[in-house]
């Protein structure tokens, strides 16, 4: 590794130097280390930063880095295809961001009286279909795992289509109560209107007043 940003350590006795930065001023110089603590307990150590942007760009590993290395302090295989866990890491967080809108829809319609009890039902449904998809994302059969999350998020496209129906017909009787409200309170102003501005017949006429005589008595 190629780095001029970080700490200047030496290993301690027993660790175990996983990477190395060189530069111009030094070189083999320790970059990621591990060692044992006891109990099957092991620590790793990074001396310079882990950044999570590259500039104004998004590092698009960084979840799979900060994963990977759990599973590597754990003692466990560290996944060799990245590809593979990192399209199932982002299905996993793409469903649970679905999920959140679609409770958020589910929620905004609820407040004008909809019934969302069958769509709730229904996401029941898919909750337990991920679940079973959790214990083997642990065992890290990474493959059976992302083709369950592709069915949860198959799932959760047929219950976004029913909410937005959902929600259409909800909105639909709030728009005709609000055209009826509207309408009807333009009709009773036109009323009014005609009845003070053009029915005259209910007022009495008046020729002069006393002020116009006395201006032309004078």
């Amino acid at each position: 590794m190629t780095n001029a940003h970080h700490n200047l350590v030496r290993a301690r006795p027993g660790a175990q130097v996983l990477a190395h930065f060189e530069s111009i001023g030094y070189n083999d110089h320790p970059a990621m280390l591990d060692w044992e603590v006891g109990n099957g307990s092991r620590v790793f150590a990074y001396t310079s930063e882990i950044a999570s942007f590259y500039g104004n760009e998004p590092w698009e590993y960084a979840i799979d880095f900060g994963c990977n290395l759990m599973i590597y302090l754990n003692r466990r295989p560290v996944p060799q295809d990245i590809n593979l866990v990192h399209s199932l890491r982002a299905k996993m967080l793409e469903v649970n961001m679905k999920k959140s809108l679609l409770l958020t829809l589910l929620e905004f319609c609820d407040r004008f009286g909809a019934n969302t009890a069958k769509i709730i039902s229904k996401i029941d449904d898919l909750d337990r279909t991920a679940s079973s998809a959790r214990p083997m994302y642990l065992q890290l059969r990474f493959d059976e795992t992302l083709d369950a999350y592709r069915q949860v998020d198959g799932m959760l496209g047929e219950l976004e289509k029913e909410a937005m129906k959902l929600k259409d017909r909800t909105l639909l009787w709030v728009y005709v109560i609000e055209w009826l409200a509207v309408t009807g309170t333009s009709l009773v102003c036109a009323f009014v209107l005609w009845s003070v501005m053009v029915q005259r017949r209910l007022y009495r006429e008046v020729v002069t007043t006393r002020l116009s005589d006395q201006v032309m008595a004078q």
